[in-house]
């Protein structure tokens, strides 16, 4: 095996023991770690309140619901990259009804070389999930540097009667001499402006 940089947690959501105790066993530690199990959607849903998981198997059906409505709250609420397996009888329409979720869906049963095919995938989507998550913060970061620093302007320009041309070139010299960042420098700002009041 080679080294990952990263493990995947894993939540295996089935009420059959023994499927739980085969999927395990294609769950090397040095992949995919920690591994945790629940019997229900119930106890997932706990689960998923007390921790993170990359990866969520659920073998439907569940003692308390199908499956699919977990699946589909899981890919709304979470990040984790979710595994639905379902009888191949009603396989076709399953795969149509959470394929708009973003569920990735397989037909029972299924034998090991597939598991393990679906479980890299799922580790590359929670990857994609992964990047797309870091950018989202990202740019919601850059919108409240651009909100503090537009606050800071306008004190700067309501109590030194600066234009907003040197209030901002205000804010950057700020943030290089004290070797901040634009937000902390316009934070710095807006708080003297506002003791000052």
């Amino acid at each position: 095996m080679i080294f990952q940089p990263r493990t995947y947690g894993v939540l295996i959501v089935s009420s059959s023991e023994k499927f739980v105790s085969a999927t395990k066993e294609l769950l090397p530690m040095t992949d995919y770690w920690p591994v945790e199990a629940a019997e229900s959607a119930g106890a997932a849903r706990r689960r998923l309140l007390m921790r993170d998981f990359d990866i969520v198997i659920i073998n439907s059906p569940l003692t308390d619901e199908f499956g699919t409505q977990l699946a589909e709250d899981i890919t709304a609420e979470y990040s984790s990259a979710v595994l639905l397996l379902t009888r191949g009888e009603v396989y076709e329409d399953v795969f149509y009804k959470v394929l708009v979720s973003g569920v990735a869906s397989l037909p029972k049963p299924i034998n090991a070389h597939t598991m393990e095919t679906a479980l890299r995938i799922l580790s590359a989507e929670r990857e994609r999930l992964r990047k797309s998550e870091e950018k989202r913060v990202s740019v919601e970061e850059k919108i409240e540097e651009i909100r503090l620093v537009n606050r800071a302007k306008w004190a700067l320009i309501e109590k030194s009667g600066l234009t907003e041309e040197e209030a901002h070139r205000h804010i950057e010299k700020l943030s290089m001499d004290k070797r901040i960042s634009k937000s902390a420098a316009a934070k710095l700002i807006i708080n003297n402006s506002e003791s000052l009041s």
